[in-house]
């Protein structure tokens, strides 16, 4: 059963009342498609770097001398004539009582033509050590000049 407002006793009874019947037809509208996109896009300049590295090669050769490790070593560079870099070393050695111990030392080298650069240096080691090994870590090379220290 369905009831429909309106016809024309119940305009009458509206306009008696001082009431007014709008009636309307509302048409759907067809579904809009809205579509929305953002693309953004952000550029970083890096500076330009400049690979100043090298690959260094590094020979030890070692003596105990009582209580003093001898090393002689060589760096041959074959990337540049100027390179510059550190070397850390590592000795190990026994005390008296046979426990084992190690000590890291880090010798910065520098030349400034090509060919193979020697050095020599001491460490000292404990009374009644006894030295079983020395060994360069990863060397670090740079192409170039070393910068001058700051002055204090």
């Amino acid at each position: 059963m369905t009831s429909q407002m309106g016809g024309p006793g119940f305009t009458s009874l509206l306009q008696a009342c001082g009431l007014l019947l709008l009636t309307a037809t509302v048409q759907a509208a067809p579904p809009e498609r809205v579509e929305a996109s953002s693309e953004t896009s952000i550029v970083i300049e890096l500076p330009a770097q400049q690979s100043s590295g090298c690959s260094a090669e590094v020979g030890l050769s070692w003596v105990q001398a009582r209580s003093e490790a001898l090393i002689d070593g060589e760096v041959a560079v074959q990337e540049c004539e100027a390179a510059f870099g550190e070397v850390p070393i590592t000795l190990r050695w026994r005390d008296a009582d046979g426990a084992r111990h190690s000590v890291q030392h880090v010798e910065r080298w520098a030349r400034s033509a090509g060919g193979v650069l020697t050095f020599e240096t001491r460490y000292a080691l404990p009374e009644n050590a006894e030295l079983y090994s020395v060994r360069p870590r990863s060397v670090s090379c740079t192409c170039g000049e070393p910068e001058a220290a700051p002055a204090d």
